[in-house]
């Protein structure tokens, strides 16, 4: 969760640890299943796109991470 000056926002991200780019991303002001889902999604089309293969891969969830304040 990502704590803004007018409430919360819930913030997904895939990283795709080889070549450490951010490749699927996805916000939200609820915390669904879908908001991973999305990320995921993002980052396996952003994947072929590119041409690499997503065969065998590996998917990981930190859920309930620290939560960041952003306050301007």
């Amino acid at each position: 969760m990502l704590r803004v000056c007018g409430g919360s926002l819930n913030v997904a991200f895939v990283l795709d640890v080889f070549s450490r780019m951010i490749v699927g991303w996805q916000v939200s002001t609820s915390l669904r299943t879908d908001l991973a889902l999305d990320a995921l999604d993002m980052g396996l089309w952003a994947r072929q796109r590119a041409g690499q293969d997503v065969t065998g891969l590996t998917h990981h969830s930190d859920r309930d991470s620290p939560n960041t304040r952003v306050c301007g």
